[in-house]
């Protein structure tokens, strides 16, 4: 609803839509509040459901980040990331560091997202699935889902589900990647991206 806000705050009567992870799944939704004026989809590793091991693993490396109750400071930050995401370009990391962690008013370097998301890939986000699938089942622009091949929240066997009930005409696109698809193949990642909307 706030985008579709947004929207018309800005004046935009259509747009194409790219999501990752999470913002998959508010991209579909969004395409559904604000029918006929998407062009394209692009969902990149996220979707309406996910595999429910590798949920519970995203949940629980969330945990992890919670618990360590933020860094001290950047390079402290950029020891965790490098070992928890080996697979991320390194510009990424660094990007992460700069940008995605705040701090806290205790001087801490803490995640800018909002604590409660850590719930979005448990069983309270688990709800919204019925609906995202509405939407899914409701879609009637073209949509590419791009995942990852070692993803723990995609395997070939959702991918056909997906294919079974999306509306509109649905392609995907595998990648030699993990869950972050545009941090660990950027390139292949924007070409695709490219390719599909046309640019």
């Amino acid at each position: 609803d706030d985008l579709v806000e947004l929207m018309a705050h800005l004046g935009i009567d259509g747009c194409d839509v790219v999501g990752h992870s999470l913002g998959a799944r508010v991209a579909l939704a969004f395409c559904d509040r604000w029918p006929g004026t998407v062009g394209r989809l692009v969902l990149s590793d996220g979707g309406p459901e996910h595999c429910q091991a590798g949920a519970l693993r995203g949940a629980a490396k969330g945990a992890e980040r919670l618990a360590r109750h933020g860094f001290s400071s950047p390079e402290d930050a950029l020891a965790f990331y490098e070992e928890a995401h080996p697979a991320w370009h390194p510009v990424f990391r660094e990007l992460h560091v700069q940008h995605q962690l705040k701090r806290n008013w205790a001087g801490k370097l803490v995640e800018r997202s909002d604590p409660q998301l850590y719930w979005v890939t448990r069983g309270p986000g688990l709800k919204d699935n019925a609906y995202l699938w509405q939407c899914a089942e409701r879609l009637r622009c073209p949509s590419l889902l791009m995942w990852g091949a070692t993803s723990a929240y995609f395997d070939a066997e959702l991918v056909e589900r997906y294919r079974a009930r999306f509306g509109g005409e649905f392609h995907d696109r595998l990648f030699q990647t993990g869950h972050y698809v545009p941090r660990e193949d950027p390139a292949g990642f924007c070409a695709a991206l490219a390719d599909f909307l046309d640019i």
